[in-house]
């Protein structure tokens, strides 16, 4: 795996998908929505459709623009990733 791209405050963290497991690096700095792309880039789930479950302080969807710190991001961190079905859309919020 490359480090292009990730800062000093990122971590590395497991996303299951399918029957893969894939090591995404996570950059504390940023926002949810910058570790949604990359998942994207990764799995070919867009953003909008993808449902990350494993994250200890959040009882609904990631919201993009949610804290990494504050929804209990650290490295070796184990998610799930589902993908919602067609025409489904987690609303982006405002």
């Amino acid at each position: 795996m490359s480090d292009v791209g990730v800062g000093d405050a990122a971590v590395v963290v497991t996303v299951k998908h399918e029957k893969q497991s894939l090591e995404v690096p996570l950059d504390m700095g940023r926002s949810a929505s910058h570790f949604m792309l990359s998942i994207y880039l990764l799995t070919g789930v867009t953003p909008m459709r993808q449902k990350l479950v494993g994250f200890k302080g959040v009882s609904g969807p990631l919201l993009w623009s949610a804290d990494m710190r504050a929804v209990g991001a650290k490295a070796g961190l184990k998610l799930m990733l589902i993908q919602m079905p067609a025409g489904y859309t987690l609303s982006r919020p405002s």
